[in-house]
């Protein structure tokens, strides 16, 4: 009996690890963003730092963008490997870029780096941050400490993987809660989870309607890699 080899299909090539797809319209706005030297937001949401840069130059063909240094550059330094996300505002809307920082160039004077672009997209909200949002009774107890007053207790209105908004009922705590100073926090977002995390206070609003209590926005400060990688977990498992 004749036997025939088997035929396998063939498998199609995995998907270069870079943006290719793109449109005319994204060169454009890419020439237009360097030639007016206009600042590009960055997000790095490792640390939740957000800093700013130059688009110096592009190629398409390889998904590689040059970026001035990030400013101010007092923040955590970008790693080799590492992916952040750039944001451009334009008059179509608001242009993401997903990308991975390639190389470090030039020297600690003035670097620049080379980033490949792994996805883009125009969206018309500001934020490229996943944000959840809680029903009452579902809400997040937090106890925030504010220097050396007692702790108050409350709940999470929202949050994201840079910061949330707090509720505090009670009276007024605007003229005890100063911008910009640092809180720490206790989030128990369920029976045996929790995070302690420390937080720069900034805004503080007071309301009676419908009943009185303090709306607290604040933003998280540098935490550790293993918080940071539960906070994302448990983001993204609601969003």
């Amino acid at each position: 009996m004749l036997k025939f080899p088997t035929l396998r299909k063939k498998t199609p090539p995995p998907p270069p690890p870079y943006k290719t797809d793109w449109k005319e319209w994204e060169a454009d706005l890419l020439v237009q963003c360097g030639l007016k030297r206009q600042l590009v937001s960055v997000y790095h949401s490792a640390s939740g730092e957000t800093r700013q840069s130059f688009v110096h130059g592009f190629d398409l063909a390889s998904g590689e963008l040059l970026l001035d240094g990030l400013y101010p550059n007092t923040g955590q330094p970008l790693n080799e490997g590492e992916q952040c996300w750039l944001q451009i505002n334009s008059a179509a809307g608001i242009y993401n870029l997903h990308v991975m920082l390639q190389e470090i160039l030039g020297g600690d004077a003035h670097p620049l780096l080379s980033v490949r672009v792994l996805e883009s997209g125009l969206v018309t909200n500001r934020r490229w941050r996943k944000r959840v949002y809680f029903e009452r009774g579902q809400m997040p107890q937090v106890s925030i400490k504010l220097g050396g007053f007692p702790a108050l207790q409350g709940q999470v209105l929202n949050l994201s993987q840079q910061g949330a908004m707090l509720e505090v009922c009670g009276e007024n705590l605007r003229a005890s809660s100063q911008l910009g100073r640092t809180l720490r926090t206790r989030i128990d977002f369920s029976p045996g989870f929790c995070l302690e995390l420390r937080a720069s206070l900034k805004q503080c609003r007071f309301t009676r309607e419908p009943y009185c209590h303090n709306l607290l926005r604040v933003q998280f400060q540098l935490m550790s890699a293993d918080n940071r990688g539960l906070l994302d977990n448990y983001i993204d498992s609601l969003a």
